[in-house]
């Protein structure tokens, strides 16, 4: 036998002593759901997509920083992601008839974060914001759309917040508008002749006010000008808290200076709050809400409402040295604890739930001090009204509610 052939049966005779295992090909992961109309009568029409984006995950412990996809209850109704994010996929695939959807072995590395889009009478409507655990193949993620209407009549401001503080020559206020829908269709609006976009909520501002800016996009963006002031254009899909609107504006500052605030729809409760003790309030329908210790300092706190539609909301900011009511601190006018307070021994008001202060409190001190916050701040902040938003409707414990707030507080007070 041949040098060559005998190293070719010893080749194969030692293919044969080898173990081999064919590798099972794993499957991919699987992002399921199901489409309902939550209007009454309303139907899931027979040619919706629906379109699944994947995102790389954030941090190890849960946060969607990276990945900023924005929804109703936060202000906008969109999927946009930050500079600092990474999109890793896009995927479509057609609803059936039973409103059913189904995205079959998706490829992806990593942790990653997946949210599920629908568009339906051109309103977007998004799956809650979610990721595999580990281990886990399959996520479900249902969709709730409703059918439209241009009627202002279900849509109101349940909480309205109102930060003053003076720099140098100016007033900077800011307005946080915390919107609920309480119909069964999503409002639309109706289109602006000048610039042919739809417009949901209209909103006037002081006279005299310059240096408008907004948390998010802004004029030519999400808001368009509008009468002298400005208009949103995002739908207010039904539910609680379903759509906000936050922005700032200068007035030139002059002791005694009086602010006359008019809106378009009614607004449940309002809370206006004054960093440090320099300053009051004083106003028709206006009572003190007691002072509040925070991570700032001393701010002092003051309630109205309800307003109708219209009705005008006047108050006058006074230096805080002259004779003004006020109610013993954390307390209100009747001495009753004040909402969202519990009093501490020493008879100071804390924040611990979902109040018309919650946002203030936050808010106040990190958004409206002269320098601006950090841009890593703004997400923290936005969190925190959002749970907010979640207890108050019954989905958070209080236990799970009190331990993520006090988190959340601890993060953002690490980035200023």
């Amino acid at each position: 036998m041949s040098r060559t052939r005998c190293l070719v049966l010893v080749f194969f005779v030692s293919l044969l002593t080898v173990g081999w295992t064919v590798p099972l090909q794993q499957e991919g992961p699987v992002v399921v759901g199901r489409v309902i109309n939550g209007s009454v009568d309303g139907l899931v029409p027979a040619d919706l997509e629906a379109t699944l984006h994947v995102f790389s995950e954030v941090d190890p412990d849960g946060r969607t920083d990276k990945a900023d996809v924005d929804r109703g209850r936060s202000g906008r109704q969109s999927v946009s992601v930050s500079a600092a994010s990474a999109e890793i996929g896009v995927y479509t695939t057609a609803v059936s008839s039973d409103g059913s959807f189904r995205f079959d072995d998706l490829v992806w590395e990593g942790d990653v974060a997946v949210v599920v889009r629908v568009i339906h009478q051109g309103v977007p409507y998004l799956s809650e914001f979610a990721g595999l655990e580990p281990g886990q193949r399959e996520l479900s993620l249902p969709i709730e759309i409703y059918e439209s209407t241009g009627n202002l009549e279900d849509i109101q401001v349940d909480q309205l917040h109102i930060f003053a503080t003076r720099i140098g020559e100016r007033l900077q206020v800011s307005e946080y508008h915390r919107v609920s829908n309480l119909g069964d269709r999503a409002y639309v609006g109706s289109a602006d002749p000048e610039t042919g976009r739809r417009i949901t909520l209209a909103f006037a501002l002081p006279e005299g006010a310059t240096g408008l800016s907004f948390e998010g996009a802004g004029l030519g963006e999400r808001f368009v000008e509008h009468n002298g002031g400005f208009a949103d254009t995002v739908p207010i899909v039904p539910g609680r808290a379903t759509g906000e609107v936050f922005y700032h504006y200068t007035l030139p500052y002059r002791e005694d200076i009086r602010v006359e605030r008019v809106f378009q729809l009614p607004v449940a409760s309002i809370v206006l709050v004054l960093p440090g003790e320099a300053m009051a309030v004083e106003g028709d329908g206006i009572a003190p809400a007691g002072s509040l210790e925070t991570e700032g300092g001393l701010a002092l706190s003051y309630k109205a409402g309800p307003l109708a539609a219209g009705e005008p909301l006047v108050f006058t900011l006074v230096p805080a040295t002259k004779p003004a009511p006020d109610a013993p601190s954390g307390t209100s006018p009747a001495g009753d604890v004040a909402p969202g307070f519990v009093l501490s021994s020493d008879g100071a008001a804390t924040v611990i739930g979902l109040t018309a202060l919650c946002v203030a409190v936050i808010a106040a001190y990190v958004l409206l001090r002269p320098e601006p916050p950090p841009a890593r701040a703004r997400p923290l902040i936005e969190a925190i009204a959002v749970l907010d938003a979640e207890f108050e409707a019954g989905r958070v414990t209080e236990e799970a509610y009190r331990r993520e707030r006090m988190a959340l507080k601890k993060r953002v007070r690490a980035l200023m």
